[in-house]
C-alpha cells in the first residue's frame, strides 16, 4: 500500500512538471514505462511482446529498432539477438540509453535521419519501426520505405506499427491531447493517418509483401489496472486474432525480390 501511494505521488509530481508531455526528453519512453499511469505502463511494456512474437526473433539475428527513443525494446533485443541497434534522430534518448547501459555488448546506438539511414545494404535480418511512420509526411514515405528495404538482408522481415484512424484511436488521441498525460499528437507529431488498407497498400506499393497483419491494444490496456493477469491474456488473444479494429495496427512484411534476383550480400556488420 505504501509503495502504491509513493508511486501515485511521484506520478502526480511528474504530471505537474510536464514530464509526460515533453517528447523531447531523453527519458520520455522510459519514464512512461516506469512512472506513468497503469494504462501507460501497460502500453509501453507490451511493445516488446509484440516485437518478439511478430518478428519471430532468432539468436543469430541482427536487429534494428528505428525511432527507438528510450524504450526497453532495444535493451530486450540486445539480450536476445546477436546484434541490436537503436536508431533515433535525436541524440538525447541515445545518451540516456548509453548512460543506462554503458552501451556495452551487443547494443549499438546510432543517431541518424530516418530518410538517410546510415547503414550498409542488407545489414539487418529484422527491423522494428514502432509508431514512427505516422510522423513521416505522406510524400516522404516511399523514400523512407525504400531505405528500410535496402537495409534488410534476403529473407529479412520488417515490423511496422502505427495508430489506426479507423478505430477508436482518434477519440483516444483527442482525449490525451486535451486532458494531458502525453505529448501532443494530433496535428503535431502525427502528420500521416493510416488505416489497415492504406498501410497494406503503402507497403505493397513500395517493394514489400505483407505476410501478416493485425491490430492490438483493443481493451487490454484499460483492463490492466483492475485485472492485470486477465489483461495479459487478453493482449495475447488480441494480437493473435488479427483483425483491424484495435487502435494500433501492425504489419509484418518482407522485401519483394526484384525480377533479376536479389544480389545484395550479407555484410558482416552494419557499418
Amino acid at each position: 500500500m505504501r509503495e502504491r501511494v509513493r508511486q501515485r505521488l511521484e506520478q502526480m509530481r511528474l504530471q505537474r512538471s510536464g514530464a509526460f508531455s515533453d517528447a523531447t526528453r531523453g527519458d520520455y519512453q522510459h519514464l512512461a514505462r516506469r512512472e506513468g499511469n497503469p494504462v501507460q505502463r501497460f502500453w509501453h511494456a507490451h511493445k516488446w511482446p509484440l516485437v518478439e512474437e511478430q518478428l519471430q526473433l532468432r539468436p543469430g539475428d541482427r536487429v534494428l529498432d528505428v525511432g527507438a527513443g528510450s524504450s526497453e525494446v532495444p535493451l530486450q533485443l540486445a539480450a536476445r539477438c546477436a546484434l541490436a541497434c537503436a536508431l533515433d534522430v535525436s541524440p538525447a534518448p541515445l545518451r540516456f540509453l548509453r548512460d543506462l547501459t554503458g552501451a556495452a555488448g551487443r547494443l549499438h546506438l546510432a543517431a541518424g535521419d530516418l530518410h538517410a539511414l546510415p547503414f550498409r545494404d542488407a545489414s539487418f535480418d529484422r527491423i522494428a519501426v514502432l509508431e514512427v511512420v505516422e510522423h513521416v509526411p505522406g510524400e516522404g514515405i516511399p523514400r523512407y520505405l525504400a531505405g528500410l528495404r535496402r537495409l534488410l538482408a534476403p529473407g529479412g522481415r520488417l515490423l511496422l506499427t502505427t495508430p489506426n484512424y479507423r478505430s477508436y484511436w482518434p477519440v483516444l488521441e483527442f482525449l490525451i491531447d486535451h486532458l494531458g498525460g502525453a505529448a501532443q499528437m494530433g496535428g503535431h507529431q502525427h502528420v500521416t493517418r493510416f488505416h489497415a488498407r492504406r498501410l497494406r497498400a503503402c507497403l505493397e506499393e513500395n517493394g514489400f509483401r505483407v505476410v501478416h497483419s493485425g491490430s492490438a491494444y483493443h481493451l487490454s490496456p484499460f483492463l490492466s489496472p483492475l485485472a492485470p493477469a486477465l489483461a495479459e491474456r487478453l493482449f495475447s488473444w488480441e494480437t493473435r486474432r488479427g483483425g483491424s479494429l484495435g487502435p494500433i495496427l501492425y504489419s509484418v512484411a518482407e522485401p519483394r525480390q526484384s525480377p533479376g534476383g536479389d544480389t545484395a550480400s550479407r555484410s558482416r556488420a552494419p557499418w
